[in-house]
């Protein structure tokens, strides 16, 4: 098991969030109970793309390491569409009660960017984090 990689940002909302992507054998989930699995009926193993909002003190990584409330997980590959498929200038609404958990296009675009790199280390947030 490694431990997953973190991107740190602050969308144009102002709400700090952490990203977290789990892949092959990372343990994510309440508690960090499950260990991401490919499904065997699929051809491929896309990393979980996790979503949490840093102003809360509610969840905690594998190494104890604070992440926020949860708020939303996708596939990466989920996340690849809006880049394809959308105009550009659109970003994603990760609840839709809550106007503080949109994601605006940049802030998208540079999670995707960030999670689509074979970078094995965490790379540094806006604050050098």
């Amino acid at each position: 098991m490694t431990l997953a990689l973190k991107f740190y940002f602050t969308a144009e909302n102002g709400t700090p969030f952490v990203v977290r992507m789990v892949r092959h054998g990372d343990r994510y989930g309440r508690d960090m109970c499950l260990t991401h699995t490919p499904e065997p009926k699929y051809a491929f193993d896309s990393p979980v793309i996790e979503f949490y909002d840093a102003r809360y003190d509610v969840n905690k990584d594998t190494d104890g390491t604070p992440l926020g409330q949860f708020v939303s997980s996708y596939y990466l590959s989920t996340l690849h569409g809006p880049l394809r498929h959308w105009k550009t200038n659109q970003g994603v609404q990760l609840h839709g009660n809550v106007a503080a958990w949109a994601v605006d296009p940049q802030s998208l675009a540079n999670v995707i960017r960030w999670a689509s790199d074979d970078n094995e280390n965490d790379g540094p947030d806006e604050a050098g984090r």
